[in-house]
């Protein structure tokens, strides 16, 4: 294919020297674009992840949960585990990101969190009477 610019004389075909400038401004301007894509694509993936969590557990649950877990409670454990799997399943997909396809933001193939907050807060009030 033949690339023409437009002159005072016309559209005159360009140079091959000038066609090697064009052509290695595309890539670096489409490689550009592409990690912008990536990027964006990471991005709403890791709030999809950090949402699916906070929509059951928020910042006073998180305590209540590392206290637990850190005492060895089994419910406890077991809110931290589930909360683990969504990060693993987090990385398994950011591993996986590309251009052209779209990526997946459900994470509720992972389940609900396996106990309540106030579960969890029963497992540990002793901590606070």
């Amino acid at each position: 294919m033949t690339l023409y610019k437009a002159t005072s004389d016309g559209n005159v075909p360009l140079t091959p020297n000038e066609e090697m400038e064009i052509s290695a401004e595309w890539t670096v301007n489409e490689s550009a674009q592409q990690e912008l894509i990536i990027k964006d694509k990471t991005a709403d993936l890791w709030k999809a992840a950090d949402a699916y969590i906070y929509a059951s557990i928020n910042g006073a649950g998180l305590s209540i949960l590392a206290s637990g877990t850190q005492l060895g409670k089994p419910k406890c454990k077991s809110v931290a585990a589930w909360c683990d799997s969504i990060w693993a399943e987090y990385y398994v997909r950011k591993a996986q990101i590309n251009v052209i396809d779209a990526v997946n933001l459900d994470f509720s193939i992972l389940g609900s969190m396996p106990y309540t907050i106030l579960e969890l807060r029963e497992e540990v009030a002793y901590l606070w009477q």
